[in-house]
């Protein structure tokens, strides 16, 4: 039956743009996760994110949520990454793969009219399609799928793809072959290690999210003090760092603007985020608006407070002037009250 499922997905993915795996789902690869996940959390590293650690069984083996899975079909769609900044914190800098729709729609909306196809040439498959909203291991399965091999920065990484994507995956209900992995080239790099600031990767493939600045950015959503509100310096929405420093990028490293109508200076920002100003429609059906303006808001200011601390000052008093927002506005009172 995998030889269909092979055959009908390559007939029907002909002349996609994206690259695209199986994977088998194992008991082996599912105690490895398992053991991997489990000393992970025990460490605390998972930050904030307190469901990763609660979903941590059906993220080790997907088939105690779901058992009729036997595979899944992974799916990279690259984004633009662009160089490294030559000065960090000349402007807000929001990461490469948030400028433009929301990956999470563009790729659901890829799978569900995939799976829909399936069906008809397969009639009785069950499928389940995720992007980053369910507890699957999308990068352990894109490695299993031959799309490449997890990079020290815990991405997936390939030689001709580099890291710059997104990934999104279908669980099926047939079975496949195992796919031969692709072989690890990191060798003895760690240019993505040494250029993150606040040392989040204290190991090769080991992410600490307490420390990390996309953490810090987009799932604190108390914008915690520490480390990473100390080290922010221009990165408001995501961090590219570690993937601008890494050899496998640079040569798709490209200019990526922000789309239409998206200011670009501090100023322009800090204003059109403020209550009623207009950013609903620059944010809409982008990651902007997963991350909500007062959220954005409180990390330009923050982020800013380490650039220039006497602009952002001035900057948060006229944010106070508008602001309705009330975790917002306790927190510029505290900042203010400092000054």
């Amino acid at each position: 039956m995998s030889a269909s499922l092979r055959q009908i997905l390559s007939e029907l993915l002909a002349g996609c743009p994206w690259e695209w795996g199986l994977a088998p789902l194992t008991d082996a690869d599912a105690e490895v996760r398992r053991q991997k996940l489990s000393a992970w959390t025990a460490k605390g590293y998972h930050g904030s994110l307190g469901w990763l650690a609660q979903s941590q069984a059906v993220r080790a083996d997907p088939r105690r949520e779901w058992p009729w899975a036997q595979s899944a079909l992974v799916v990279r769609r690259p984004h633009g990454l662009e160089p490294l900044p030559e000065v960090r914190g000349a402007i807000p800098r929001l990461a490469c793969y948030a400028r433009g729709r929301d990956y999470h729609g563009v790729l659901e909306d890829f799978l569900r009219d995939l799976a829909a196809k399936l069906k008809e040439r397969l009639p009785g498959l069950r499928t389940l399609s995720c992007v980053d909203v369910m507890p699957l291991p999308e990068v352990d399965l894109a490695v299993k799928a031959g799309l490449g091999w997890r990079g020290k920065h815990t991405l997936l990484l390939s030689r001709h793809g580099g890291s710059a994507a997104n990934l999104g995956v279908l669980l099926l209900s047939e079975p496949v072959e195992p796919t031969v992995p692709m072989q690890d080239f990191c060798g003895s790099c760690t240019a993505c290690l040494d250029i993150c600031p606040t040392q989040a990767l204290g190991a090769p493939g080991v992410l600490d999210a307490n420390l990390c600045l996309s953490h810090w950015s987009i799932e604190d959503r108390d914008t915690s003090e520490g480390t990473a509100a100390q080290a922010a310096r221009g990165e408001v929405l995501g961090c590219d760092l570690c993937q601008q420093a890494c050899p496998w990028n640079r040569k798709h490293l490209t200019e990526v603007p922000v789309p239409e109508g998206w200011p670009v200076h501090w100023e322009d920002w800090v204003r059109i985020l403020g209550p009623g100003a207009g950013s609903g429609p620059l944010s809409k059906k982008t990651p902007l608006e997963r991350l909500g303006r007062a959220k954005l808001r409180q990390n330009l200011l923050r982020s800013l407070e380490n650039v220039d601390l006497p602009k952002a000052r001035e900057l948060e008093r006229l944010a106070l002037e508008d602001e309705t927002h009330p975790k917002l506005v306790a927190w510029l009172q505290g900042r203010l009250s400092e000054a």
